[in-house]
């Protein structure tokens, strides 16, 4: 890590060059020869997901237009998925995105294919050719919350079951999400309902997922807690008490350590 120095570097830009740069943008994903982030510019811009060579400087390949804000870009299939915010005050757009990776080309969008009204989506779970995100939708605009399962190279939906959802993780056959009263477990192939945890979840942040065993933080007789349970049974691991309180930062698993930040620091587990 001492020795790392800057190869190449790009201020993402939410219009034409020249333009003000990006107010923020979400987490970079790199993948077959590209990297991708999607840009915002502030009120009353629109987003912009950008795809960059990883090679030969780190130059723009493509542009995208996305709606006023979105979520961290997921590529699966050569395919990258984005999950976009609804603008205000129109309302009428929001909703997942699939392009081309290499070339940028819209394959589709959701708000075309299902008609849900204005959505915002979550970030986008993807494997084995179907991808997995929430959606909730301004009842001004109507719409209904759900959790949906779409097939990834066409956009046809797959399954869609209601309810307030947070973001998905998908492993072993199973759709793992926290939902307002706690942890769910869902089939991938069907949404069925395999089995859920309360206390256990905490809609704001995604469940992390490694060797079996999925981790999540919520909240138990008023405690700030971390929970680790079976994915394939929902059987209780371990939990722990966690100082400081959330701040819905995501969890990440390595090395055979859960990694998570709460409002008194960085943690290891």
């Amino acid at each position: 890590v001492g020795g790392l120095v800057v190869g190449a570097q790009q201020t993402p830009l939410v219009g034409v060059p020249g333009s003000s740069d990006a107010v923020e943008a979400t987490g970079l994903v790199v993948a077959n020869g590209r990297a991708y982030v999607n840009a915002w510019g502030g009120e009353g811009t629109s987003g912009t997901l950008i795809a960059y060579s990883v090679s030969g400087g780190f130059q723009e390949a493509w542009r995208q237009r996305t709606d006023c804000y979105s979520t961290s870009p997921t590529v699966h299939l050569g395919i990258v998925f984005l999950g976009s915010i609804a603008c205000r005050p129109s309302g009428d757009d929001g909703g997942v995105y699939a392009f081309d990776g290499t070339t940028g080309q819209k394959l589709w969008y959701s708000q075309e294919l299902i008609g849900e009204g204005e959505e915002d989506a979550s970030n986008v779970a993807a494997t084995s050719g179907a991808v997995y995100f929430s959606i909730h939708a301004n009842a001004v605009y109507g719409g209904d919350d759900a959790l949906l399962s779409l097939d990834a190279r066409t956009g046809a939906v797959r399954w869609q079951v209601a309810g307030y959802f947070g973001t998905a993780a998908v492993t072993g056959g199973r759709v793992l999400v926290n939902t307002l009263s706690g942890l769910q477990a869902r089939s991938a192939s069907t949404g069925a309902l395999l089995w859920r945890k309360t206390p256990g979840g905490d809609r704001w942040t995604a469940p992390a997922v490694s060797n079996g065993v999925v981790y999540v933080t919520g909240t138990e007789n008023g405690v700030f807690k971390l929970f680790a349970y079976a994915v394939t049974n929902g059987a209780l691991r371990w939990k722990r008490t966690l100082s400081g309180q959330s701040i819905y930062s995501w969890l990440a698993v390595t090395g055979g350590r859960v990694l998570l930040a709460t409002s008194s620091g960085l943690h290891a587990y």
